[in-house]
């Protein structure tokens, strides 16, 4: 999930469909991302909050997703506080170092390198630190503002960019009905940005909201003083109203048929579901390689670091690779080793090398069966 960019065209003053490559669609039509005829300055609004006996018509629902890593599975972030095509990271002490670029060059038209950074729809992707293996997802929601990215429905794996192994449980925020709710990041803090035929396919949430009830009816997790009801610029919409989350006001995507459906999360890179929660999904466990030739394997050289038992660490610094029951597990750790290892033992990192793919599958299934 991606909350509120910083949008230069909007900073600068500059007319979004003019100056940030929009169109008039939204953000819809060939997944293009602009609201249409916005004028060359901001609207005005007014914020006030929602009344303590109105409920907004809040529900959530959840979902199984994927999430972006590079090809060994290290998780891909992206930052709150960036600028749509610019990193801000570079101007915050110590993030550079906590927060490594992500460069490999992806050539395709949802990527795009500039500079030190490789960016998807214009958002620069990034590692985490403190994520030491695939499958470590450590940085997400950190601070509130760097995420995991669960890519446009219908991503395609490259040879640079790949999908998780393993499934998010993701919980995001919908009206009563169960129907998706979105931010857009060309709008500015409690203005909305969307008017005309945006408007038409991005339409306003506010008619939900009206039922008399004792509660605002918001889902667990969420605070109720974080939604606020915005004036929107009565010359330009249908609605002279709108919910807004935390400044951010809420649309709907007229593409979404069904409760359920998020067909417009990340469309364009600017549409966004708003995430309450997430959670890792276990993935089931699957079979892999030769039990008996891992075996052999093992006792030709990997039981002299790891112990015959597997409960040695390797060098006095590594994990006990016996205390992992899940061959897919140990094939990922492998498989890293292999085609990167950065920050890892260059010892194992040279043993890993001088393994086959069959020999790391047999491994793998090996290692999974150790007490």
């Amino acid at each position: 999930m991606k909350r509120k960019l910083f949008s230069v065209c909007a900073a600068a003053g500059i007319a979004l469909f003019s100056g940030c490559g929009g169109t008039s669609d939204g953000g819809y039509a060939n997944s293009s991302s602009s609201a249409s005829n916005v004028s060359s300055t901001a609207s005005t609004s007014s914020v006030s909050s929602l009344p303590a006996n109105m409920s907004v018509g809040l529900s959530s629902l959840q979902r199984e997703v994927r999430y972006l890593t590079d090809t060994a599975g290290m998780s891909l972030y992206t930052f709150d506080k960036d600028t749509l095509g610019m990193s801000n990271c570079p101007n915050i002490e110590g993030c550079e170092a906590t927060w490594p670029a992500f460069t490999t060059p992806v050539v395709r038209d949802d990527f795009d390198t500039a500079g030190a950074y490789t960016s998807y729809y214009q958002h620069p992707l990034y590692y985490f630190s403190k994520d030491a293996q695939p499958g470590d997802v450590k940085g997400d929601d950190v601070k509130q503002v760097w995420h995991l990215v669960y890519p446009l429905k219908g991503f395609t794996e490259t040879d640079e960019v790949k999908l998780s192994a393993g499934n998010r449980k993701q919980t995001y925020l919908t009206d009563k009905e169960g129907n998706a709710l979105y931010t857009f990041d060309n709008d500015d803090v409690n203005v909305s940005n969307c008017y005309g035929m945006c408007e038409q396919i991005w339409p306003v949430f506010y008619d939900a909201v009206g039922d008399i009830a004792d509660t605002y009816g918001i889902p667990a997790g969420l605070d109720p003083k974080d939604f606020t009801i915005i004036e929107r610029d009565a010359d330009r919409s249908e609605q002279d109203k709108q919910i807004a989350y935390k400044g951010q006001p809420l649309y709907y995507f007229a593409n979404d048929t069904a409760a359920g459906d998020t067909n417009g999360d990340w469309v364009k890179g600017v549409w966004h579901l708003i995430e309450i929660n997430a959670t890792s999904v276990e993935p089931p466990k699957q079979s892999i390689g030769d039990v008996a030739k891992g075996e052999t394997r093992f006792f030709k050289g990997c039981n002299n670091c790891h112990g015959d038992d597997g409960r040695t660490p390797a060098l006095g610094i590594s994990r006990v690779i016996a205390e992992i029951d899940d061959a897919q597990t140990v094939k990922a750790l492998l498989t890293y080793l292999k085609n990167d290892g950065a920050g890892k033992s260059s010892f194992m990192v040279d043993v890993a090398q001088g393994l086959s793919d069959e020999e790391i599958d047999n491994l793998s299934a090996f290692i999974a069966t150790l007490p």
